[in-house]
């Protein structure tokens, strides 16, 4: 269903009419076309099993599109991002991945967001394993948790991933064989290139210690 992703649903009360009929498809008109719920083979089977309930099959809300962000608020989102990443990094000290995450900075950049961009911050620890990498999965939840943050622990093909936000920063972490990926990622904004680029290699000047070592992710994140 391509072009709709939610659905409202009214049930029919008898002597309280919902402006539903019972069983009732509805159509939602958009740009000319009216498209109904009976149409589709998903909804049909709901409208089957739960006749009673009525369906108005509604558009994705795209929200209104944000203003053009300056220098200062692209520079500012970066920073929260930055946050974020030392509180990680904070949580992770004294564990096996402390002195990975220490000896090659980040990858850092822009990624787009849609028509928007957010600013991410990314590393693969290696050399966990994935027993290892859920475990240090399992420490930052203990440590975003305490820090208030909502927490999203769940598994993807057999192994564990954490999702978590603080409400303004968000987190993304997979275990694997291979490395542990962590990625964290601020607010979409319209931040023009130049400014982009500017608090991109503000970060990674910050991030970046005096014997860093490179991998090819950071020529990737050098074009912003």
């Amino acid at each position: 269903m391509p072009a709709y992703d939610e659905a409202q649903t009214t049930s029919q009360t008898p002597g309280h009419p919902t402006g539903h009929a019972t069983g009732q498809t509805t159509g939602q008109t958009t740009g000319g076309t009216t498209h109904q719920s009976g149409a589709d083979a998903f909804w049909s089977e709901v409208r089957r099993r739960r006749p009673e309930v009525g369906l108005v099959l509604l558009p994705p809300w795209r929200g209104d599109h944000p203003a053009p962000a300056g220098a200062a608020e692209g520079r500012a989102a970066a920073a929260e991002v930055v946050a974020g990443w030392r509180l990680l990094a904070t949580a992770l000290a004294g564990t096996d991945a402390a002195d990975e995450l220490s000896a090659v900075a980040p990858s850092v950049g822009w990624r787009p967001h849609g028509d928007l961009h957010r600013f991410v911050v990314q590393r693969a620890v290696r050399g966990l394993g994935a027993t290892g990498g859920a475990g240090l999965l399992r420490t930052l939840v203990s440590a975003l948790g305490e820090d208030g943050w909502r927490l999203a622990p769940r598994t993807r093909r057999g192994l564990p991933v954490l999702e978590a936000t603080d409400g303004r920063i968000a987190l993304q972490g997979q275990a694997g064989p291979g490395a542990t990926v962590l990625t964290m990622h601020g607010r979409p904004l319209a931040v023009p290139l130049a400014a982009r680029r500017s608090s991109a290699a503000e970060v990674r000047a910050l991030l970046a210690g005096p014997s860093v070592a490179s991998n090819a992710a950071d020529e990737r994140w050098g074009r912003v």
